[in-house]
């Protein structure tokens, strides 16, 4: 059997892999699919909601399968200034998390490292060498939603206590001979 590589392409779908692994039957991979249409969810996690499959058991296998390691998110205390690395709406849009940088490498959680996109515009954002890790869709977007979440909070703070400073400040104009006057 050939070594995987890190990111290699999965010859066949995710779905027909879980059948021939014998984790869910094809009925249930048909009733997901169909859950699956109009909606930009994926697979994986319908299958978890629907209770078809435990969620560790599907991390576990996507990261047998794609050759990369598999990371818990919840158990996670992540360095703020790593999240800093990518702005709020690419990890909304990728559905990926920075999770932790050692030298030029950035860690970076994913529910698809195989979406080639995302490696490469946060690596081409970061001037850093991403490594994909792989998490559940739902824990990356509840951490997203946490951890930004929580950004958006503190600069909301700020902004507030600064209006409160600014609204009890007087304006003053300096006149012609240099001696101050209120302005109306």
């Amino acid at each position: 059997m050939a070594e995987k590589t890190i990111g290699q392409p999965v010859s066949r779908r995710l779905g027909d892999l879980l059948v021939a692994d014998g984790l869910i039957s094809q009925e249930q991979l048909q009733r997901a699919l169909s859950e699956q249409k109009g909606s930009n969810e994926k697979l994986g996690s319908i299958l978890v909601r629907l209770g078809m499959i435990n969620e560790d058991l599907l991390i576990g296998f996507l990261s047998r399968q794609y050759g990369i390691p598999s990371i818990t998110l919840s158990q996670l205390d992540i360095d703020p200034e790593v999240t800093k690395l990518i702005p709020a709406q690419i990890a909304r849009k990728y559905e990926v998390l920075p999770v932790k940088r050692a030298g030029n490498t950035l860690t970076l959680a994913m529910a698809d490292p195989t979406n080639v996109f995302a490696l490469d515009d946060v690596a081409f954002m970061t001037n850093l060498q991403v490594v994909p890790e792989v998490a559940s869709q739902g824990a990356i977007r509840k951490a997203i939603e946490r951890i930004y979440e929580t950004q958006v909070s503190a600069i909301s703070e700020v902004i507030s206590a600064m209006e409160v400073e600014t609204a009890h400040m007087e304006v003053l104009e300096i006149e012609a001979e240099g001696t101050p006057s209120k302005l109306d």
